[in-house]
């Protein structure tokens, strides 16, 4: 893990894996990082010295993305966690005997000198009114005046972090599966959102609402378009079956309510419509989202010699590509347990974990719509020849049914991330 490029990816989706300890397993993975990166600019000099000045330009690229996203004030947080006993070096009251007293100051924070001098210069950058060292200190307050950081105040901090992560994992998936709601026409520019709440643009969108639209699909199946389409019906169906997370009724729902499931409701939004500021909003959100775990640009130091050699292939030959429409053998295996529903789950989740299987490829929105929609298409096929009047309804024990030669053939992502 020697590319800086890649630790700002693992550091960013580690902090972001909505699992207990982010931030902290965050920040010893970018120490893991640094203490690479001064190894390989070791081994890689002629005389066997590390070119300071080079690697505290790749620490200052990574932080500085760091920051970007969002991530520096959480791996600050554990990098106290992580050096309290080290800081924690005199008595907070004057008089006091020098010496641990479990208890950190301004002061001894800013004693660190180093790489992780970021770290604790962010102590000192204006969080709201107080600095961001007071919005640690006031996490807990036990009489100490919020002037000093304790370990129950670190400790809650990156709770309350945890708590955050998996707040927005789960708004994430509310906007995945209403993904299909803000698509466009291409003519008239609205969204399908819109298109469905046509009869009266109250804030609210009926069953009577969305049956009108499965009617007008109905009327126009042999002439679909971008908003009248299989997709979009079988979505909208999905809907009424109470299939969604966010509507698991599988009646109407408020549009301001699908906002706030998605916490896209927040973004100077002036009405309760479905106009284009709800769409905007929603962009917005899940840009703000996916920019934590972005790929990262290659702005970095460039490589060394050293580096370059070692991130060549071994060798040149091209395997060739397997294609899994044409040889199911050829695609990567997939546990039979990835296609039982879990608990609150429908089938957007099963087509993330599918698509998944490759750590190397991530797939996109766009990419797990389409395998959720081809997913619900074979099991409607499957189901109906038993039970003619079968609704795409899922319980938890539920295993469906997938194609995978099938799958691969009609979804392309499907093709590129599940062939060996």
């Amino acid at each position: 893990m020697s590319n800086p490029s890649r630790i700002v990816e693992e550091v960013s989706n580690i902090a972001t894996d909505n699992g207990p300890g982010s931030y902290e397993r965050a920040y010893q993975k970018l120490q893991d990082g640094y203490d690479t990166l001064l190894e390989n600019e070791r081994l890689c000099s002629p005389d066997q010295q590390v070119d300071q000045a080079k690697v505290a330009k790749q620490w200052q690229d990574m932080t500085d993305e760091l920051s970007r996203r969002g991530l520096l004030a959480g791996l600050s947080v554990a990098y106290l966690k992580d050096n309290f006993q080290q800081l924690d070096t005199q008595g907070r009251k004057t008089g006091h005997l020098p010496g641990p007293d479990g208890m950190l100051t301004h002061s001894e924070i800013r004693q660190e000198q180093g790489h992780n001098e970021v770290f604790a210069n962010y102590f000192d950058n204006n969080a709201g009114k107080k600095d961001f060292f007071f919005e640690v200190a006031r996490a807990t307050n036990h009489g100490n005046t919020r002037k000093v950081i304790e370990h129950e105040d670190i400790d809650k901090y990156l709770r309350r972090e945890d708590r955050s992560n998996r707040k927005a994992e789960r708004q994430e998936d509310a906007r995945h599966s209403m993904e299909p709601l803000f698509q466009q026409d291409e003519c008239d520019q609205r969204t399908l959102l819109e298109h469905i709440n046509s009869k009266n643009r109250n804030g609210r969108v009926t069953v009577r609402e969305m049956q009108m639209y499965l009617d007008e699909y109905d009327r126009r199946r042999d002439n679909p378009d971008a908003i009248y389409n299989d997709k979009n019906a079988a979505f909208v169906e999905s809907i009424l079956a109470g299939e969604q997370r966010w509507n698991q009724a599988g009646d109407g729902f408020q549009i301001n309510k699908l906002a706030r499931k998605g916490n896209f409701d927040a973004l100077n939004m002036t009405t309760t419509g479905a106009g284009q500021d709800l769409k905007d909003n929603y962009e917005a959100a899940d840009e703000m989202y996916h920019s934590k775990t972005a790929p990262v640009d290659e702005n970095f130091t460039e490589k060394t010699a050293c580096e370059e050699l070692d991130e060549k292939p071994a060798t040149d030959a091209v395997e060739p590509e397997k294609d899994c429409a044409d040889n199911p053998e050829g695609c990567i295996e997939v546990p039979k347990n990835i296609f039982e529903i879990r608990q609150g789950e429908g089938y957007w989740h099963v087509a993330k974990r599918l698509l998944s299987l490759n750590p190397a490829d991530k797939p996109t929105n766009n990419e797990i719509m389409a395998a959720t929609i081809e997913l619900i298409a074979q099991n409607n096929a499957v189901r109906t020849d038993v039970h003619p009047n079968y609704k795409p309804m899922l319980h938890t024990g539920d295993v469906l049914d997938c194609d995978i030669a099938k799958l691969c053939a009609t979804v392309p992502a499907a093709k590129r991330i599940l062939r060996r």
